[in-house]
């Protein structure tokens, strides 16, 4: 339903270890390898929202994004 940013990498980078604590306790069997994606927001029609466990540093985008406005920029190896 959620698609979660960062104003930077570097905030991005602070999320990791807290987004993947909470799907490890929440026993899914979902990979939980990160990557991180730039997104072109140009011409895109989104709204954000503050994220309020990550004020600040987390935000979340309602709907989608399309395919050419997105790239990997980092990645877990």
């Amino acid at each position: 339903d959620r698609i979660y940013v960062c104003k930077d990498i570097e905030d991005c980078k602070d999320l990791i270890p807290k987004m993947s604590f909470w799907f490890y306790n929440k026993n899914t069997n979902i990979d939980t390898k990160w990557i991180i994606y730039e997104i072109d927001t140009t011409g895109l029609d989104l709204s954000l929202y503050e994220d309020p466990n990550y004020p600040g540093k987390g935000f979340y985008l309602l709907g989608n994004v399309p395919r050419e406005n997105i790239k990997v920029i980092d990645s877990e190896k």
